[in-house]
């Protein structure tokens, strides 16, 4: 049987976390771990005003860095357009100590032929992704309505991507997507920030629920389950989950699975109930947008990332989500009238079967990205969203296109 570790950690207190994340290593058979170590943390956005659940945090990572040894890469590609090394900077990775942070956008990749693979052939990947001696995985525990509900160990490996590769086959296909990336992303060990998860919103800006544990193991699959478990969510209904278990990585029951150390399951389930993981259809979000959706219906493309938009005001605006505007939005294939004098479709194969309101705007995509709909639904649709912010309108289009120029420079004179 997989063995997963719980230890009960109420704080982001350096030194307790340490001693929680040496129990646990103990528990796994893990006596040391030295040598060049890899670790791939949860950054896809961090901001202290509109984001501050979704990252891991970076004392949880100081404790970790504490008792692996000093040779330690930080690696990740951060999400919606945000320079990972601005990402790294908002989530206080820059204060850490022993470490090399390591934005995987500013760096050399390796291309990387996939013998499983399904839908992805082959993946560019970082070195440190396989110049190691043990790579360890650290997500926060949060919902993601993109994911069926949550985000674990297997979609961490969505981050080993650049932004190009990340987007592409990022709708029904996305599940198989993720499996295929175990192929090259199997970490050695996975030590989870669930001190304080987020549930139940935009999987960057949704509420804060305090969990209080660690949880360890060394199998994603696993460890998914578990966490699966906690949160109320039936892994045989996660695709990324089941599609996993089909090609072996690991069990898809917690009959299989060993849950040691001093968390209580039922405490952890009961907490987690009080918060719903928000995974529903776009279109049975009670708000004034008219949402019509038809085939195909992608929880991880135009669908889920709409839905992802709609969470993200509702979180840190509830205000101006319930004065949300009255027009229609079409999504998919939608057989059908749309009513009014405008509309906005989303995605590349949106189209309606009947009459159609004379304005109409596409948000181009397949699917668009975040950053799209944060920007074309403020022009188009008069809805300003809480990541529309002066701060990180200055990441993305000033540092970013920074950053870019001297990568290019960088590569031009052999430097990558």
């Amino acid at each position: 049987m997989e063995r997963v570790f719980i230890g009960r950690c109420e704080e982001y207190d350096v030194t307790e976390m340490a001693r929680v994340m040496r129990e646990g290593m103990r528990a796994l058979g893990i006596e040391k771990i030295s040598g060049k170590v890899t670790i791939k943390p949860n950054v896809v956005m961090a901001h202290n005003k509109v984001a501050d659940s979704c990252f891991t945090r970076a004392e949880f990572l100081q404790a970790l860095i504490s008792i692996v040894g000093t040779d330690v890469i930080i690696m990740e590609r951060s999400g919606i357009g945000m320079p990972t090394r601005r990402a790294f900077r908002r989530a206080g990775y820059s204060e850490l100590n022993n470490v090399q942070l390591y934005p995987t956008e500013e760096n050399r990749k390796i291309n990387v032929e996939l013998a499983k693979g399904r839908v992805l052939k082959s993946v560019e990947v970082s070195p440190p992704l396989l110049e190691h001696d043990t790579l360890i995985y650290t997500p926060k525990l949060k919902s993601n309505v993109l994911a069926q509900g949550m985000t674990g160990a297997v979609k961490l490996n969505i981050g080993l991507m650049d932004s190009t590769q990340r987007i592409w086959h990022h709708h029904r296909d996305n599940d198989i997507k993720l499996a295929d990336l175990l192929e090259i992303g199997y970490p050695d060990l996975i030590v989870t920030d669930g001190i304080v998860a987020g549930i139940g919103g935009n999987q960057m800006t949704e509420n804060s629920l305090s969990l209080g544990v660690i949880i360890m193991a060394r199998n994603p699959l696993a460890h998914d389950v578990v966490q699966a478990e906690i949160l109320g969510l039936n892994p045989e209904k996660i695709d990324h989950l089941r599609l996993a278990h089909e090609r072996g990585y690991g069990p898809l029951s917690m009959g299989e699975i060993e849950v040691v150390g001093d968390a209580n399951m039922a405490e952890l389930k009961a907490r987690a109930a009080q918060h719903p993981n928000g995974f529903i259809r776009v279109d049975r979000l009670p708000c004034n947008l008219r949402i019509l959706t038809g085939e195909p219906y992608c929880h991880a493309g135009c669908q889920g990332i709409f839905l992802d938009w709609l969470y993200m005001i509702k979180d840190r605006n509830p205000k101006r989500f319930e004065n949300l505007p009255h027009f229609p939005v079409v999504i998919g294939k939608y057989e059908g009238d749309v009513p009014g004098n405008r509309a906005i479709y989303i995605g590349d194969c949106t189209e309606v079967k009947g009459k159609a309101p004379f304005f109409r705007w596409r948000i181009r995509g397949c699917p668009p990205t975040h950053r799209d709909i944060i920007l074309q639904m403020l022009i188009f649709g008069w809805i300003k969203a809480p990541l529309f912010r002066i701060d990180l309108i200055i990441d993305s289009y000033f540092w970013g296109p920074l950053y870019t120029i001297r990568r290019v420079v960088k590569k031009a004179l052999g430097m990558l």
